[in-house]
């Protein structure tokens, strides 16, 4: 990689700058003394056939020095990114393979910047159209990501399917990590030539800690590396230290294998032969940095109070004492894993409290240094609950905005179940969370806990943000109570949050529409109009109440003024098309094309209401209600009375939960009323699809089993199967194969 090509990859707009990876993730590790080459893994390697490589085996095998063999013997031009925590996040994670392919050929970097409007998951157009990016690129190249076992979240996992299943014609990608079973190998081994790499190969001989010794300038008997690779089993990390730790000792004791940074005899080793040489202040610093997951010179001198760390990052460097070097620009720095075990339990024997306190200190840093990931986990590591909790608050409206909501769910995922219990505010974040997700099963779950934790005297809770008042905001959101319980808590609410505060505007748009299915269309009028109002710096919920708005104009035939409010709320969140949120805005700009005569621009509305519209089912009953009346009216405007009467039909069942909705209720009679006549072929074709499944045809292009699916959706296999059964049997058809095509040609799915 030259270093222009360094300077490319940091030449990306402005919005994508923020996900890119520190440049420490886009290279190998350096080649280090003592380093045994791995000639022969290498060498079957090349003679192999393959575009697909894992290399699994527990830390310390050298897994990662290997694959920089690999690639320098490679003949395609190379990219490498290392995997952390962070990339998790699906955007993140997408992020840093496009930044690294940077290097080799120029990422389209505003249609990559478009492709992040929404949040990425295995059923999304955005890795879809990541994956066509990727299929087209014309120079070869070989793909290493390092350390896989980092990610934990499926969508993240889906991530790495979907990037092997659009590699191009000659080029091939290398994954590296502790564990590989998160990965689908099943489905990848039946379109991908797939080669392993284990713990078997990667294990030392008897040659190997030989030669490893020798480059150390340590002597050992034959019978001493024997007894080396008995106890290492051929380790290598293990059988490095062990043998410098012989380099120290005056006898070949049996228990001078290290296995662990706290066993006795590589602590030993640790504290004796290297803590022991250093000068105190040297000492104490490392045990500080061994409390960060790495470090530069300018964290440190901040963090730790003191000057000159930089310099001394790299004199330590250069001395081996197991402190790595992350780049090429000696910036960023870890300790060795065991030599970092070691330190911390060492700093909290000598001084207790002190990684806690240094941990706040490190939270406070990142966060004043745009680091908002990296302020949460350290606080989190320092127990600082009551901060991660301000934090997470205070970040979630701009990462949720940008589809980051993978990074959410593991800032989530700090708390115990306890903690969030008593944090009433997380547990309506979760549950807005898996709202905007369109997960309404989960959902529903975070629901019931907010239910269970808030506060239920309305009458006297305090004004502004208080539990009582969060609950009630979820409840009106996701509840399938009544109209009236809806309204109820909606209005508690409004009533109880200042005007201009971060909820209002979508308080707003709840207690709107319950006023509108009650058949307080003035009250809804006013409403709807104060929310969207409100709502300028909040896109989304602007679109929402503009749509609501458009509904209450189209019930009193006043078509041009809702034309005017769709195309308003259209038009504010026109890169959100795939937000399971816009349903409304997309059923009601779907219901006004239809209008105007625009019988493809409503079509197409209406297919991406429905797919948006998927993952609320029983939940939401005004949201589901007022998105399925309005594409009702724009199918029946197309004359496609098929698809209205499905859509009705399921509005009827909805009715159910909210019998006092008076206004649904006389749309749908109206709407029922203009489609009396259902043909014989209404229960067959694309159009007579359910919602639930549609839901369900959104996995079938994808390699995920039934199980998996329904694992997915919350629901039983065998609920997927029989919805799988009716899927097939309407669009005619007997394969899982043959309703994606036609699903496709009908526009059902990307």
């Amino acid at each position: 990689m030259t270093e222009a090509n360094r300077t490319d990859v940091f030449g990306m707009p402005e919005q994508i700058r923020g996900l890119a990876p520190a440049r420490s993730k886009l290279y190998p590790p350096r080649s280090r003394v003592g380093q045994i080459s791995r000639a022969r893994v290498v060498e079957r390697l090349r003679m192999m056939a393959w575009d697909v490589l894992l290399v699994t085996a527990p830390a310390g095998y050298g897994k990662s020095t290997m694959l920089a063999e690999v690639a320098e013997g490679d003949g395609r031009a190379t990219a490498w990114l290392t995997i952390d925590d962070a990339d998790n996040d699906p955007t993140v994670l997408l992020a840093g393979v496009a930044v690294a392919l940077e290097t080799i050929e120029p990422i389209d970097w505003d249609l990559f910047a478009q492709l992040l409007h929404s949040p990425i998951s295995i059923s999304s157009g955005a890795l879809r159209g990541f994956g066509w990016m990727l299929a087209e690129r014309r120079t070869p190249f070989l793909l290493i990501i390092d350390d896989v076992h980092e990610l934990v979240a499926r969508e993240a996992v889906d991530v790495l399917d979907a990037l092997i299943a659009a590699l191009p014609e000659g080029s091939a990608i290398a994954l590296s990590g502790r564990d590989g079973s998160r990965l689908h190998q099943g489905s990848l081994r039946r379109s991908r030539n797939i080669e392993e790499v284990g713990l078997d190969e990667l294990a030392f001989g008897t040659e190997d800690t030989a030669q490893v010794c020798s480059a150390l300038g340590i002597h050992l008997e034959p019978q001493e590396i024997g007894r080396v690779m008995e106890r290492t089993e051929g380790w290598p990390l293990a059988v490095y230290l062990a043998a410098v730790a012989r380099n120290h000792t005056s006898r070949a004791d049996s228990d001078a294998v290290p296995i662990g940074g706290t066993t006795r005899v590589l602590a030993e080793f640790f504290s004796d032969v290297l803590l022991a040489g250093l000068e105190p202040a040297t000492a104490e610093f490392l045990m500080a940095l061994s409390t960060l997951e790495r470090g530069s010179g300018q964290m440190c001198d901040e963090v730790f109070r003191r000057t000159g760390s930089a310099a001394l990052l790299e004199d330590l460097e250069r001395r081996n004492l197991l402190v790595i070097s992350l780049d090429d620009r000696r910036e960023w720095y870890r300790l060795h894993h065991l030599w970092a075990e070691f330190l911390s339990t060492e700093l909290d024997r000598r001084d207790p409290g002190a990684s806690l306190r240094l941990a706040a200190r490190a939270s406070i840093w990142h966060e004043a240094h745009g680091g908002v990931n990296d302020a949460i986990m350290n606080a989190a590591k320092a127990g600082d609950l009551d901060r991660v909790e301000q934090l997470v608050l205070a970040n979630f409206p701009l990462f949720a905005a940008g589809g980051r909501l993978g990074t959410v769910d593991r800032w989530l995922a700090l708390f115990e179940r306890a903690d969030l219990l008593a944090r009433p505010h997380l547990l309506v974040v979760a549950g807005f969370l898996k709202f905007a997700y369109g997960d309404g099963s989960a959902a529903l779950e975070w629901l019931a806990l907010s239910n269970e934790r808030a506060e239920l005297d309305h009458a006297e809770a305090e004004s502004g943000w208080t539990s009582a008042v969060a609950g009630a905001a979820l409840r009106a959101a996701v509840g399938c109570g009544s109209a009236e319980e809806m309204a109820a808590d909606a209005r508690f609410v409004y009533d109880h949050l200042p005007r201009g505060v971060d909820w209002q505007p979508f308080a707003c748009l709840l207690y709107g529409a319950a006023a509108f299915m009650l058949g307080d269309h003035a009250r809804a009028e006013q409403l709807l109009r104060e929310g969207a109002f409100g709502a300028a710096e909040r896109p989304l919920v602007r679109a929402l109440n503009l749509s609501q708005l458009a509904i209450v104009h189209i019930e009193r035939d006043e078509w041009d003024r809702a034309a005017e409010l769709g195309d308003d709320a259209r038009s504010t969140v026109r890169d959100l098309d795939a937000t399971p949120m816009m349903c409304l805005v997309s059923a009601v700009a779907a219901a006004i094309e239809s209008r105007r005569g625009d019988a493809d621009g409503a079509a197409e509305r209406r297919m991406i209401a429905r797919q948006q519209l998927a993952g609320f089912e029983g939940i939401a009953p005004w949201l589901n209600l007022q998105t399925r009346i309005a594409l009702a009216r724009s199918s029946l405007n197309a004359g496609n009375r098929v698809e209205a009467s499905t859509l009705l039909d399921e509005a009827y069942e909805i009715l159910e939960m909210v019998p006092d909705a008076a206004t649904a209720r006389d749309q749908v009679a109206n709407l029922r009323r203009s489609a009396t006549t259902r043909s014989r072929s209404g229960s067959f074709g694309p159009s007579s699809l359910t919602t639930a499944e549609l839901r369900v045809l959104q996995f079938l292009p994808t390699h995920l089993s039934i199980g998996e699916i329904a694992e997915r959706l919350f629901v039983s296999r065998n609920t997927v199967k029989a919805q799988s059964i009716a899927i097939y049997r309407k669009l005619g058809t007997s394969s899982r194969g043959g309703a994606v095509d036609i699903a496709r040609d009908a526009g059902l799915i990307d």
